[in-house]
Protein backbone atom coordinates (compact mmCIF):
# COMPACT_ATOMS: atom_id res chain seq x y z
CA UNK A 1 0.00 0.00 0.00
CA UNK A 2 2.94 2.35 0.41
CA UNK A 3 3.63 1.77 -3.30
CA UNK A 4 0.91 4.25 -4.26
CA UNK A 5 3.48 7.04 -3.89
CA UNK A 6 5.89 5.12 -6.11
CA UNK A 7 3.14 4.68 -8.72
CA UNK A 8 2.44 8.41 -8.58
CA UNK A 9 6.11 9.24 -9.05
CA UNK A 10 6.27 7.46 -12.40
CA UNK A 11 2.98 8.78 -13.81
CA UNK A 12 3.34 11.25 -16.67
CA UNK A 13 2.29 14.85 -15.87
CA UNK A 14 -0.73 14.64 -18.19
CA UNK A 15 -2.02 11.40 -16.61
CA UNK A 16 -5.78 11.34 -15.98
CA UNK A 17 -6.45 13.35 -12.79
CA UNK A 18 -9.44 11.23 -11.73
CA UNK A 19 -7.57 7.93 -12.02
CA UNK A 20 -4.49 9.29 -10.28
CA UNK A 21 -6.45 10.53 -7.28
CA UNK A 22 -8.59 7.38 -7.22
CA UNK A 23 -5.35 5.43 -6.66
CA UNK A 24 -4.52 7.88 -3.87
CA UNK A 25 -8.00 7.54 -2.35
CA UNK A 26 -7.69 3.75 -2.20
CA UNK A 27 -4.24 4.08 -0.63
CA UNK A 28 -5.59 6.64 1.83
CA UNK A 29 -8.39 4.30 2.95
CA UNK A 30 -5.94 1.43 3.42
CA UNK A 31 -3.48 3.59 5.34
CA UNK A 32 -6.21 5.03 7.58
CA UNK A 33 -7.33 1.47 8.30
CA UNK A 34 -3.76 0.50 9.28
CA UNK A 35 -3.46 3.66 11.37
CA UNK A 36 -6.75 2.89 13.12
CA UNK A 37 -5.59 -0.69 13.79
CA UNK A 38 -2.21 0.45 15.15
CA UNK A 39 -3.85 2.95 17.49
CA UNK A 40 -6.44 0.45 18.71
CA UNK A 41 -9.20 2.68 17.34
CA UNK A 42 -8.30 5.53 19.69
CA UNK A 43 -7.32 8.08 16.99
CA UNK A 44 -4.14 8.83 18.94
CA UNK A 45 -1.92 8.39 15.88
CA UNK A 46 -2.75 11.37 13.74
CA UNK A 47 -1.12 12.01 10.37
CA UNK A 48 1.48 9.27 10.63
CA UNK A 49 1.10 8.57 6.92
CA UNK A 50 1.57 11.12 4.14
CA UNK A 51 -1.47 12.76 2.62
CA UNK A 52 -2.42 11.99 -0.96
CA UNK A 53 -4.30 15.26 -1.39
CA UNK A 54 -1.32 17.32 -2.54
CA UNK A 55 -1.92 18.61 -6.06
CA UNK A 56 -5.62 17.65 -6.09
CA UNK A 57 -6.65 21.25 -6.73
CA UNK A 58 -5.20 21.66 -10.20
CA UNK A 59 -6.38 24.46 -12.52
CA UNK A 60 -9.21 22.30 -13.94
CA UNK A 61 -10.59 21.40 -10.50
CA UNK A 62 -10.43 25.05 -9.40
CA UNK A 63 -12.30 26.17 -12.55
CA UNK A 64 -14.90 23.44 -11.96
CA UNK A 65 -15.48 24.57 -8.37
CA UNK A 66 -15.81 28.22 -9.36
CA UNK A 67 -18.29 27.20 -12.09
CA UNK A 68 -20.31 25.44 -9.37
CA UNK A 69 -20.60 28.70 -7.42
CA UNK A 70 -17.56 28.41 -5.17
CA UNK A 71 -15.75 31.60 -4.23
CA UNK A 72 -12.02 31.54 -5.05
CA UNK A 73 -11.35 32.16 -1.34
CA UNK A 74 -13.36 29.01 -0.45
CA UNK A 75 -11.37 26.99 -2.98
CA UNK A 76 -8.12 28.25 -1.47
CA UNK A 77 -9.30 27.54 2.07
CA UNK A 78 -10.37 24.00 1.14
CA UNK A 79 -7.05 23.43 -0.60
CA UNK A 80 -5.11 24.55 2.48
CA UNK A 81 -7.19 22.87 5.18
CA UNK A 82 -8.55 19.56 3.83
CA UNK A 83 -6.02 16.77 3.59
CA UNK A 84 -8.38 13.84 2.99
CA UNK A 85 -9.08 12.83 -0.60
CA UNK A 86 -12.52 11.56 0.43
CA UNK A 87 -13.42 14.96 1.90
CA UNK A 88 -11.97 16.78 -1.09
CA UNK A 89 -14.03 14.64 -3.44
CA UNK A 90 -17.23 15.26 -1.46
CA UNK A 91 -16.46 19.00 -1.38
CA UNK A 92 -15.82 18.95 -5.13
CA UNK A 93 -19.32 17.59 -5.72
CA UNK A 94 -20.96 20.42 -3.74
CA UNK A 95 -22.92 22.83 -5.90
CA UNK A 96 -22.88 26.30 -4.36
CA UNK A 97 -24.49 28.11 -7.27
CA UNK A 98 -27.64 29.03 -5.33
CA UNK A 99 -28.25 31.67 -4.26
CA UNK A 100 -26.54 33.24 -7.26
CA UNK A 101 -23.53 35.36 -6.29
CA UNK A 102 -21.01 37.28 -8.31
CA UNK A 103 -17.51 36.21 -7.23
CA UNK A 104 -15.73 38.09 -10.02
CA UNK A 105 -14.23 40.59 -7.52
CA UNK A 106 -13.21 37.91 -5.02
CA UNK A 107 -9.62 36.89 -4.38
CA UNK A 108 -7.94 33.81 -2.96
CA UNK A 109 -8.06 35.41 0.49
CA UNK A 110 -11.33 37.37 0.54
CA UNK A 111 -14.89 36.94 -0.65
CA UNK A 112 -16.31 40.25 -1.83
CA UNK A 113 -19.63 38.91 -3.11
CA UNK A 114 -21.60 39.46 0.09
CA UNK A 115 -20.16 42.77 1.21
CA UNK A 116 -22.50 45.66 1.92
CA UNK A 117 -21.52 49.13 0.79
CA UNK A 118 -22.61 51.09 3.84
CA UNK A 119 -22.68 54.38 1.91
CA UNK A 120 -25.42 52.93 -0.33
CA UNK A 121 -27.24 50.99 2.40
CA UNK A 122 -30.33 52.55 3.98
CA UNK A 123 -32.32 51.23 6.90
CA UNK A 124 -36.00 51.14 6.06
CA UNK A 125 -37.43 52.67 9.24
CA UNK A 126 -40.30 55.14 9.43
CA UNK A 127 -38.32 57.71 11.41
CA UNK A 128 -34.86 58.26 12.93
CA UNK A 129 -36.00 57.20 16.40
CA UNK A 130 -37.43 53.88 15.17
CA UNK A 131 -35.99 50.92 17.06
CA UNK A 132 -38.21 48.22 15.56
CA UNK A 133 -36.46 44.91 15.13
CA UNK A 134 -33.49 45.97 17.25
CA UNK A 135 -32.56 44.15 20.43
CA UNK A 136 -29.90 45.44 22.77
CA UNK A 137 -27.78 43.49 25.22
CA UNK A 138 -25.61 44.58 28.11
CA UNK A 139 -22.05 44.64 26.70
CA UNK A 140 -20.51 44.26 30.18
CA UNK A 141 -22.44 41.03 30.77
CA UNK A 142 -21.46 39.74 27.33
CA UNK A 143 -17.79 40.58 27.91
CA UNK A 144 -17.74 38.87 31.31
CA UNK A 145 -19.30 35.68 29.91
CA UNK A 146 -16.65 35.59 27.19
CA UNK A 147 -13.84 36.27 29.71
CA UNK A 148 -15.14 33.35 31.78
CA UNK A 149 -14.63 31.12 28.74
CA UNK A 150 -18.31 30.42 28.25
CA UNK A 151 -20.52 30.75 25.22
CA UNK A 152 -23.04 33.57 25.53
CA UNK A 153 -26.66 32.74 24.81
CA UNK A 154 -29.55 35.10 24.16
CA UNK A 155 -32.71 34.59 26.12
CA UNK A 156 -35.63 36.38 24.49
CA UNK A 157 -38.13 37.63 27.04
CA UNK A 158 -41.55 39.13 26.40
CA UNK A 159 -43.75 39.02 23.32
CA UNK A 160 -43.55 40.33 19.76
CA UNK A 161 -44.75 43.79 20.80
CA UNK A 162 -42.40 44.12 23.77
CA UNK A 163 -39.37 41.86 23.49
CA UNK A 164 -36.05 42.11 25.30
CA UNK A 165 -32.87 40.09 25.02
CA UNK A 166 -30.90 38.89 28.02
CA UNK A 167 -27.37 37.52 27.69
CA UNK A 168 -26.82 34.41 29.80
CA UNK A 169 -23.87 32.02 30.02
CA UNK A 170 -24.23 28.61 28.46
CA UNK A 171 -24.31 25.56 30.67
CA UNK A 172 -24.21 21.85 29.97
CA UNK A 173 -27.92 21.59 30.80
CA UNK A 174 -29.00 24.87 29.17
CA UNK A 175 -31.21 24.14 26.16
CA UNK A 176 -30.70 26.40 23.16
CA UNK A 177 -31.43 26.79 19.48
CA UNK A 178 -28.61 27.88 17.16
CA UNK A 179 -29.56 30.55 14.64
CA UNK A 180 -27.02 31.66 12.08
CA UNK A 181 -27.05 34.51 9.62
CA UNK A 182 -23.90 33.21 7.93
CA UNK A 183 -24.50 32.04 4.39
CA UNK A 184 -21.93 29.92 2.61
CA UNK A 185 -21.47 31.55 -0.73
Amino acid sequence: MFNARAVWAILPPDFNHTIKYSIGAVAEVLLKTVQNFLSGGSNTLKNIFPSFSEGYFNADVKRELVSRGWCPSEVEKAQNTIDSLQLLHVARMMDKSLPKRNHSLCTDVACNACQINMSDFKLQHTNKECLCGQLFVNPDTLTQILKDGQIPLLRLVGNLDNMEAEVIPSGKDTPFIAISQYVIS
